[in-house]
């Protein structure tokens, strides 16, 4: 997979290059001179992630469901840096004001608040790029309350060996945090969050950066999400931070000759270990993401991550390794080597004209290639970027399903030799759900005061059948939801607040509340 990375850096090119590659895939319904007063991609520079749960991830993707986003720039993307979501929300202003006039003052706020927050990410002058340079940050103090929480049971068959879902002490503590990073020259960029919890010090978040042309490199710790799905990918939903090193592509690149046709391309991989298991313990993991946009309307992208190795397991042999990456068959002396999970998803905006509508399905399988029709897990959604008659405000729906085991198919997220599933330590990696059963989702953000003032809702209604991770503790109907809010006062002042609510028909509740503040600096 950091072959395919190599690769596709070569073929990639800097600077102007990659500048008309993104013009050649910009969409077509504003005239020539129009595209060209477009913002022009900034010079490739190392800089540090935007973290998968920041507002900025979310305002982008009603951003490309309104059409604004430049191509190569999909709400899947797990590894934008700051450099990257600064470009794409100066895009879509822009874009705004040129030919959608109703959308301008939210993506011109969007675009505000984010160079507030991270002013320091575009340099104002090329030649500063060549020194360190100090990165905007922040220091914030917060409350964190949680209880009725579960992590995922450890075996494979419920009749035999399941222990079913394992309780988790409520917590209440006071936290104290703060970000900072900073740019090494052009090539190299630092972030760490380390946080003070009562008493206890830790580092929840941090990675180093490094990028050479189109080539980008990075190591750390940091939750990674795939997927176009607000309510949490296939694959990997993005709620547990993991710590590694990965690669991918600093800007979207174009294959010559005939494969120019699949448009803009984006790939980034990543290897960390999961702990957690019985009888083999604490596997290594590696993941990996690719997309085209083969129209500015249509983008394609593959997921596929694994677990393999671990304490217990057959050794870790050039043959085994070559089976893990081909895929459709099993390594090690029994089949016990490896377990994955791939999917494949697709957003599409259909031309609805004034209507800003973007739909998006993701479709996977737990290891054996019948999975994929026999036992599928899948998600389907639709968001309108902005109601009509109120710009402001947009609303999204998502319904998804993951099937029973049948046919000599395994049961989603478990493994039999695997036996923690597809968890680090018990904490899900994939979708919330949990594994067999439905979820129907319904979700919507406001921005008010340009975008000074920003709410994000959800709301939900699950049911878990008896292969889910968190059975039997879990079963049946479930109702709950979220609600978030943050106020930007001046420049250099947030208040955040974020709560969520489950409550199943079996009398079980689970329930989280975060309240903060935090100076920009």
């Amino acid at each position: 997979m950091f072959g395919l990375l190599a690769a596709g850096a070569m073929l990639g090119a800097p600077g102007a290059a990659a500048q008309a590659t993104a013009e050649r895939a910009a969409p077509r319904d504003a005239d020539a001179d129009a595209q060209a007063s477009l913002p022009h991609q900034p010079p490739t520079f190392a800089s540090p992630f935007v973290p998968a749960d920041h507002w900025s991830r979310r305002a982008a993707r009603r951003l490309q469901a309104l059409g604004l986003a430049p191509p190569g720039y999909e709400a899947g993307l797990a590894l934008l840096t700051r450099r990257e979501m600064a470009y794409v929300l100066k895009y879509a202003a822009a874009r705004a004001a040129l030919d959608r006039p109703a959308y301008a003052p939210v993506a011109r706020g969007l675009a505000e608040r984010f160079a507030e927050e991270f002013g320091g990410t575009v340099p104002a002058h090329t030649a500063r790029l060549d020194r360190v340079r100090r990165e905007a940050g922040w220091i914030g103090a917060g409350y964190d309350h949680a209880d009725g929480r579960v992590l995922a049971g450890v075996g494979y068959d419920n009749t035999t060996d399941w222990t079913g879902a394992r309780p988790v002490p409520d917590s209440e503590a006071g936290v104290l945090a703060t970000s900072l990073s900073a740019g090494l020259g052009r090539h190299l960029a630092v972030r760490a969050v380390p946080t003070l919890r009562e008493t206890a010090v830790g580092l929840p978040e941090g990675e180093v950066v490094a990028t050479w042309r189109a080539l980008g490199a990075w190591a750390g710790r940091r939750g990674v999400d795939f997927g176009p799905a607000r309510g949490g990918g296939i694959v990997l939903s993005g709620a547990v931070p993991l710590t590694g090193f990965g690669g991918f592509l600093a800007q979207p690149i174009r294959f010559p000759w005939i494969f120019r046709h699949m448009g803009p391309i984006r790939m980034e991989a990543f290897a960390s270990q999961v702990r957690g298991g019985d009888r083999i313990r604490d596997p290594y993991f590696v993941a990996f993401r690719g997309t085209m946009t083969p129209h500015p309307r249509l983008t394609v992208g593959l997921n596929r991550a694994a677990m393999f190795g671990g304490e217990g397991n057959s050794p870790i042999t050039l043959h085994n390794l070559a089976f893990l990456l081909v895929g459709g068959t099993h390594a090690g002396a029994q089949g016990e080597f490896a377990n994955d999970v791939l999917s494949a998803d697709f957003q599409f905006r259909p031309p609805l004209g004034p209507i800003p509508l973007q739909l998006y399905l993701e479709w996977g399988m737990d290891d054996g290639s019948g999975a994929w029709l026999d036992v599928p897990g899948m998600t389907a959604g639709a968001e309108l970027g902005a109601v009509p008659g109120a710009p402001w405000l947009s609303l999204g729906g998502e319904w998804t399903y993951f099937d029973r085991s049948c046919c000599g198919n395994t049961i989603w997220y478990r493994n039999w030799a695997m036996r923690q599933g597809w968890t680090d330590d018990g904490r899900l990696l994939g979708h919330p759900l949990g594994g067999e059963g439905r979820q129907w989702l319904a979700y919507g953000a406001a921005e008010a005061a340009g975008a000074r003032v920003r709410l994000e809702w959800t709301a939900y209604v699950r049911r878990r059948e008896a292969e889910n991770l968190l059975a039997p503790q879990r079963l049946g109907r479930s109702r709950g939801g979220s609600l978030a809010g943050w106020l930007r006062i001046e420049r250099a002042l947030e208040l955040q607040a974020v709560g969520a609510l489950e409550c199943g028909d079996a009398g079980w509740r689970t329930s989280s509340l975060t309240l903060g503040v935090r100076a920009l600096f």
